[in-house]
């Protein structure tokens, strides 16, 4: 008897522990598979553009000045997204931000400009681990070349500003209230043992009288 009081009174702390844990994982879970998603529907969007730059290279009468103002104005979209962070540099290193919340955002991480271009001289594309401010971000640069002008196009996702706009509380109330339940149909199942137990033991116990 001793034993099944002691599992009841400890059951919910038993189960408790792993519960939040669950929430816990769950929660890091939803959010890195959100941040990957953005990112990456992002810089699929940059691939596809790239694609529709090439086939209509050879159709566009004035091909060269359309495809820089198609390029600027990739920019200045992408950038307006919430959380997405861009900008563009041309030949020459100059600076083409999307927004002025983003030339706000990225004074520090452009200090240092040339520096920065200097990464991307080993390949047309790939990612960037880069310091801003006090944290590291990734970052994916895409370079649109041309024999007359030519840019590299930066884009990262502010994961902290990502994450601010989740409403986590869709995962963790609905789990919570799933583990309560579990704590108290285990419970109940103790108790309905103890009491089955107890009634049994009173049974005999009036039998030998």
């Amino acid at each position: 008897m001793n034993f099944y009081r002691k599992l009841l009174l400890a059951s919910p702390i038993i189960i408790l522990i792993p519960a939040l844990y669950f929430i816990h994982y769950t929660v890091d879970y939803f959010k890195d598979v959100t941040y990957s998603f953005v990112l990456n529907t992002n810089i699929g969007s940059v691939q596809m553009l790239e694609q529709e730059l090439k086939e209509h290279q050879e159709t566009e009468e004035n091909y060269s000045e359309v495809r820089t103002a198609i390029i600027h104005m990739f920019n200045n979209t992408i950038g307006k997204k919430y959380s997405v962070i861009t900008f563009l540099t041309d030949k020459s290193g100059g600076i083409y931000h999307s927004n002025h919340e983003n030339e706000l955002y990225l004074a520090s991480l452009l200090e240092n400009k040339d520096g920065l271009l200097a990464k991307t001289s080993d390949a047309l594309s790939g990612t960037l681990t880069l310091q801003n401010s006090e944290e590291e971000q990734l970052w994916y640069y895409h370079t649109f070349y041309d024999v007359n002008e030519s840019y590299i196009f930066f884009m990262s996702v502010d994961r902290g500003m990502l994450e601010a706009m989740l409403d986590t509380n869709n995962i963790v109330i609905p789990t919570g209230i799933i583990c309560l339940l579990l704590i108290i149909s285990i419970e109940d199942s103790i108790w309905l043992r103890i009491s089955r137990r107890n009634k049994k033991e009173g049974e005999l116990k009036q039998n030998e009288n």
